[in-house]
């Protein structure tokens, strides 16, 4: 799984932060110790190097474990959501296999955290024909 150039160097640094001090979201940067992950989605660098240290795992390996259990998760509790709520032989059958060629898509080729948060949404307006307005959302990952 492939994450953007500079999240994967925080997250290099969240690591060995982590493994300096022994304290969750402390980086070790190359001008000292400081926060880690303040612009960005702060639990990645709260799970990913405290999920390292604990299995000694490279920074490569945890990034794989993390988002792709959070990936397998989501294909499993969707596959019996679909199951349960529509209760026929073709969801049985087709639901599981639709989602994980899905999520492998999603892991395999979209990666970071678009994988785990698809769509983030801003409002924006337009002007109809009829000259009212109108609002929709745009996804922007």
């Amino acid at each position: 799984m492939e994450i953007m150039g500079s999240r994967y160097r925080q997250l290099q640094e969240a690591l060995e932060g982590y493994q300096l001090t022994g304290t969750a979201l402390i980086s070790q940067t190359g001008q000292g110790l400081g926060p880690a992950g303040v612009s960005d989605d702060i639990g990645t660098y709260y799970f990913i190097p405290k999920i390292a240290v604990t299995f000694a795992l490279t920074l490569d390996q945890t990034i794989e474990l993390f988002y792709g259990l959070m990936m397998a998760g989501a294909v499993v509790l969707s596959a019996a959501g679909f199951i349960l709520f529509f209760r026929s032989w073709a969801s049985v059958l087709i639901t599981p296999l639709v989602l994980g060629v899905l999520g492998y898509i999603s892991f395999a080729k979209v990666g970071d955290v678009c994988t785990l948060f698809p769509v983030r949404c801003q409002w924006r307006s337009f002007h109809c024909s009829h000259g009212w307005q109108k609002s929709i959302r745009e996804a922007v990952c």
